[in-house]
């Protein structure tokens, strides 16, 4: 008998919705309109003077306008800036959608670089280095020489007139390091022009006894 009343009822129901005279309410989605900042960081954290990092973002929200302080200004809600400040810098996102603001901060530390305190020591030739290398091992060291590379790689020698055969002249250069320095100072290295090189001198071991190779942290013309 009540499934007899029920389903009168709710066919009246689904035909008074279809006719538009009874309105569901509206289905709004939370999601798309609740603002939040999801990620705000900085990769990597600490870089030397003069080094470069990632400054990314995420924040969700429909209308929500995203700005970033110290010079970056108004941004998409995801985003990223290469950066390169000069000292530690606390970056500031500020997000906002008219009825509410929230906020966020990353910091960046900026380092010395340990290269330029190596170029206020004494600087080396590469006559001297090769004739004192056992007690230069396994420490930072700068030396100045021409850049020459020889059948075993990249080396330094002490004069643009140095012949090849001269190898107990050379002092080599670790050509995986010389390569990122060359990066990061965004220099094209020629033979026979002189450069001021900053490393470590190690001893590097072989099959059959050992080399010394200087892994490079900077490089400069002189």
């Amino acid at each position: 008998m009540k499934k007899t009343i029920i389903l009168p009822i709710i066919l009246i129901v689904i035909s008074l919705v279809f006719s538009g005279c009874i309105e569901l309410p509206e289905i709004t989605d939370d999601l798309t309109k609740k603002m939040t900042i999801v990620t705000f960081n900085v990769a990597p954290s600490i870089i030397e003077f003069g080094d470069i990092a990632n400054l990314s973002w995420v924040v969700t929200g429909s209308d929500t306008i995203v700005d970033i302080d110290n010079g970056i200004g108004v941004v998409s809600l995801t985003g990223y800036r290469i950066i390169s400040p000069t000292e530690t810098t606390t970056y500031k996102l500020t997000a906002t959608n008219g009825t509410s603001t929230k906020d966020a901060t990353t910091q960046i530390i900026v380092t010395s670089n340990t290269n330029e305190e190596n170029d206020n020591k004494t600087v080396l030739t590469v006559g001297e280095l090769v004739q004192n290398s056992d007690s230069y091992i396994g420490e930072r060291i700068t030396v100045e020489g021409y850049y020459y590379v020889s059948v075993d790689g990249p080396s330094l020698k002490p004069s643009p007139t140095t012949i090849a055969s001269a190898s107990d002249i050379l002092i080599k250069l670790d050509n995986s390091s010389l390569n990122s320095a060359k990066q990061k100072a965004n220099i094209a290295v020629s033979s026979n022009l002189k450069y001021r090189v900053a490393g470590v001198l190690e001893k590097i071991p072989l099959p059959i006894g050992f080399d010394v190779k200087i892994i490079v942290e900077s490089i400069k013309a002189v």
